[in-house]
């Protein structure tokens, strides 16, 4: 007998309407920017999102948010998979 499964837990719920902003706001607040830029947030914020956006079980996005989001980011649903690709990606240089 094959066991079978699927996983519906994701990180899309911090990129969704209204929500991306005050998950910003947040972490400039809490005042890491020494781990990772604001800006290297923000790049990891619009990555999720991309990858959200592509799956409309996910999150539900216009098609000018897609046309404004990034073509080339991890294929994964989980915010921590984001940090881990833009923060080595920062030090290799690539931004």
């Amino acid at each position: 007998m094959a066991i079978t499964g699927s996983v519906f837990a994701h990180d899309c719920n911090l990129v969704g309407s209204g929500e991306f902003n005050q998950t910003l706001q947040r972490y400039t607040t809490l005042n890491y920017q020494k781990a990772l830029p604001t800006s290297g947030l923000n790049q990891v914020l619009m990555n999720l999102k991309a990858y959200c956006c592509s799956k409309p079980d996910l999150l539900t996005c216009t098609q000018t948010e897609k046309d404004n989001l990034p073509k080339f980011y991890p294929e994964s649903a989980y915010l921590f998979d984001h940090l881990l690709d833009v923060s080595m990606r920062r030090l290799d240089g690539v931004t």
